[in-house]
């Protein structure tokens, strides 16, 4: 196995640009434009991508991405975060917060993924990106990094193994955009025509209190809480526990962000652990009947957002108290109808759930695999054996 500078072997590094006019000249169709929210962890997210005309795509022909580019982060919270670009995106361009890494030959893209994607490759780009105010890569950090590379047919075959998992949770991650998407539509179907009501009609705020005790539980703050999602709860022991912990969540409440309402940040627990922990800037919207997809719903409506944002508080940090939550408009509906519609729904969002947990499961299989094959402690063919027993 050969360590090579990344610059190497590279046969481009390079991030992109903001056309002229910037969001002024967003369309919904032509050349995409890809931004760092579309940049994920092994995959990308339709959410938020925008595309430009083709004269606007002219002026970033330099960052023209192509077949087999790899994507990073390189600004912000979601510094870091690494995929292989996914051809259906294609024709594309990169804003100035993604940076293109295009491989030459001699290196699969797939692998280079599977490198930068590694747990202790990502942490030592956290360590680079330290920043007076803003975490920041550059092109010559990603330049001078030292990945180990094995023959391109080693390189294919722990690819193929790891990208087996990776197409998995792809799979599963499109159940969860599909569910939401066809519950939203059923919802905006329900509400149509009706008067609205206010929230605390149909759900109480923060209904558990969590204090300090022995042991470890699972935290949920709001930085791991984006637009209909969460990632997997951090588990933490109570000695380092930080103080805004005192948030208990039951399963099928829906958590919200207090702080910049404009971000959307809440989700639909579906978990069932007494251990699970979120932070009082969060706040928990537990139903007062039976099933959940209702609650959840009503405060996925951009409806419920736009109340938020006229009663947030603040200009530089703008926040939401939970007796503000409490007065946010929702379809009016009988328990009956309210039912009806819960019937319906949570049996698709406990299918989506089922795959989200499948995926954590895939995700830490691979994780621990990842660095086995890096390093040779592991062999290909018993990593295959290992992947074939889950899938």
């Amino acid at each position: 196995m050969t360590k090579i500078r990344l610059g190497d072997v590279a046969v481009k590094i390079g991030s992109g640009a903001t056309p002229k006019g910037g969001a002024a000249v967003y369309r919904d169709h032509g050349v995409a434009l890809i931004r760092s929210q579309n940049v994920l962890d092994n995959t990308m997210a339709e959410d938020g991508l925008v595309y430009i005309s083709d004269d606007s795509a002219k002026t970033l022909d330099s960052v023209t991405v192509e077949n087999g580019d790899i994507l990073l982060n390189i600004t912000g919270e979601s510094v870091a975060r690494v995929t292989m670009v996914d051809s259906s995106y294609l024709p594309a361009r990169v804003n100035q917060h993604v940076m293109i890494i295009r491989p030459n030959k001699s290196v699969d893209s797939r692998y280079l993924q599977c490198v930068l994607v590694e747990p202790r490759m990502k942490s030592h780009l956290h360590s680079l990106a330290v920043g007076a105010t803003r975490k920041a890569l550059t092109k010559n950090m990603i330049r001078e990094i030292i990945i180990e590379l094995p023959s391109l047919d080693e390189q294919r075959a722990v690819a193929e193994v790891l990208g087996a998992l990776d197409d998995k949770i792809a799979v599963n991650q499109q159940i969860h955009e599909l569910t939401g998407e066809l519950v939203k539509n059923l919802f905006c179907q329900f509400a149509a025509g009706r008067k609205d009501v206010t929230l605390d009609r149909m759900a109480k705020m923060n209904q558990v209190k969590v204090m300090p005790s022995e042991g470890s539980f699972r935290y949920i703050d709001i930085a791991s809480v984006s637009e209909g999602d969460y990632s997997s709860p951090r588990v933490m022991e109570w000695n380092d526990a930080p103080g805004r912990a005192r948030r208990g969540v039951r399963r099928g409440d829906t958590i919200w962000s207090t702080v910049r309402p404009n971000r959307r940040s809440h989700a639909l627990v579906l978990e069932d652990d007494p251990c699970l922990v979120c932070s009082t800037g969060l706040v928990t919207l537990s139903p007062l009947g039976r099933g959940f997809s209702f609650v959840y719903e009503a405060s996925h409506a951009w409806r419920f957002t736009e109340y938020l944002l006229s009663v947030a508080e603040g200009s530089a940090y703008p926040a939401v108290t939970a007796s503000k939550f409490a007065h946010a408009p929702v379809p009016k509906a009988t328990e009956s109808e309210i039912a009806q519609f819960n019937a319906q729904c949570d049996p698709l969002w406990e299918r989506a759930a089922s795959a989200k947990a499948e995926s954590r499961t895939l995700a830490s299989l691979r994780d621990t695999l990842l660095p086995a094959l890096m390093n040779g402690t592991l062999r290909v063919k018993d990593a295959e054996k290992q992947v074939s027993e889950v899938l």
